[in-house]
């Protein structure tokens, strides 16, 4: 029987493996706005403070529910380990951002995925990762900014709490594209019978089995405008189908007592985090023991600008759903 680190680590690393699948599915990286240059003085940052404020909304108070946590896992459209930019700016874009909020009264869980387009206000930061002044732009490209370690993490915290009327994350992590690949071979890859033809992949033919490994796993579920109709429906179809046989070779990994600290191993080179292995094992074991409550998103409308996508959140709706996710009656 496995011993209770061992149980710790696979639940670990069964949350890693879905928050990383997910960055891989909605990674795109054709929609990539570039860095913008900072000038002049850097202006204050203003970020609300909930835990002192008491909203009132439709005539009732609220105050910020004390007994909330917040972790926020950032997919970063970099390939290869994680390493320092020598300059302000680095390639990583923060692609998939999903906040988990876990009420520790009530011992529940859920999670919030923001859209990586959505047009915030971020933080440039300039020679020296000093401030250099404040932008909109996709909150994506706030990991942009700093060497692409703890500092761009930082900034994209920033961003996110920004956005969320000043409800900043308790704790981030952070993992780079390739860790799919190794979490993929892993386990031993994805066996699967391709769905469609893809015009540059030769590997892939339709009706025929193939087990994924590398990078295969990544091109299998993000391909679209090389794949059949170039739809989203046939990529859609692809990800349910990959996810589904993923979750079986995890759970029949997880047999092994040995598998979980491997795995940790395969991707701790690909992760930046603030958390102490101590602190991601008291997490973990907590988590696991929470009621899951569903994954929330933000409405918006997303509209084509000069270059890219922007996604603009409606206002009056993510008001309410900041009150609903964070606070309770005063």
């Amino acid at each position: 029987m496995k011993n209770t680190k061992n149980i710790i680590l696979i639940v670990i690393i069964a949350l890693l493996l879905v928050a990383l699948l997910f960055a891989a599915i909605f990674f795109e990286k054709k929609d990539r706005a570039e860095p913008v240059e900072g000038s002049g003085a850097a202006p204050t940052y203003e970020k609300n403070n909930p835990m002192s404020q008491i909203l009132e909304r439709d005539g009732k108070k609220y105050k910020f529910n004390e007994k909330i946590q917040t972790l926020l896992f950032m997919g970063i459209d970099d390939l290869g380990k994680v390493e320092a930019s020598e300059v302000y700016t680095n390639d990583g874009h923060a692609d998939f951002l999903m906040l988990a909020i876990m009420d520790t009264e009530n011992e529940t869980y859920s999670l919030l995925h923001i859209n990586r387009d959505t047009m915030t206000d971020v933080k440039i930061l300039g020679l020296g990762g000093r401030a250099a002044g404040i932008a909109q732009m996709q909150i994506a490209v706030s990991h942009a900014y700093g060497s692409g370690l703890e500092d761009s993490c930082r900034n994209t915290v920033d961003a996110v709490a920004g956005l969320l009327g000043g409800v900043e994350a308790d704790n981030y992590l952070s993992m780079t594209m390739d860790g799919v690949a190794a979490l993929n071979d892993e386990l031993g890859g994805i066996t699967l019978t391709v769905t469609d033809d893809f015009y540059d992949v030769p590997e892939f033919v339709k009706g025929e089995e193939i087990t994924l490994t590398g990078d295969l796993a990544l091109k299998y579920v993000r391909g679209r405008m090389q794949a059949a109709d170039g739809t989203n429906i046939n990529r859609m179809q692809r990800q349910r189908q990959y996810m589904e046989l993923f979750i079986d070779a995890l759970m029949y990994n997880m047999q092994d007592e040995d598998f979980a600290m491997r795995a940790f191993e395969k991707v701790s080179d690909y992760i930046v985090t603030d958390m102490s292995v101590e602190k991601i094992s008291a997490l973990a074991e907590r988590i696991s023991s929470y009621e899951y409550l569903g994954v929330h998103t933000i409405e918006g409308e997303a509209k084509l600008g000069d270059r890219y996508i922007e996604f603009f959140v409606d206002e009056e709706l993510l008001d309410k759903q900041i009150v609903e996710l964070f606070y309770i009656p005063a």
